[in-house]
């Protein structure tokens, strides 16, 4: 895993734990878009990139690296419309838990980051990274 640099704000410990979400991601979408099931390229020779996205912004930072917050998908997936279209019909009350959360009145920067980290290390084997 990629050391850090410590920084006076923790910005740090911030991309560590945007990595961490982000392979707990990947790693649950097996290599293949979750929203069209796509797992290889469209075109003969083509780079199937699958992203790590998220449902609600990342300026939220009490959902930003939640499991339900996220997707892995394809590019051509990755377009909020299709995004909220895709899990209004497939997994309405996930839709309406992020909604709900989002809307709650909470401090955006209430978040203790090492507690997160801890939180997210077990879910990822970094060593695949």
């Amino acid at each position: 895993m990629r050391s850090y640099t410590k920084t006076a704000n923790g910005g740090w410990l911030v991309r560590a734990c945007d990595k961490l979400w982000r392979q707990m991601i990947l790693l649950r979408s097996k290599g293949a878009c979750e929203m069209c099931g796509i797992s290889k390229p469209k075109q003969p020779g083509g780079i199937l990139w699958i992203q790590a996205a998220h449902i609600i912004g990342r300026a939220y930072w009490f959902l930003r690296w939640h499991p339900k917050n996220g997707l892995g998908i394809c590019q051509d997936c990755h377009v909020d419309y299709k995004i909220t279209e895709w899990l209004d019909e497939n997994d309405p009350e996930r839709l309406a838990w992020l909604r709900e959360m989002k809307n709650r009145n909470i401090p955006q920067r209430a978040v203790e980051l090492q507690q997160v980290y801890n939180k997210l290390l077990p879910t990822v084997d970094i060593g695949e990274y």
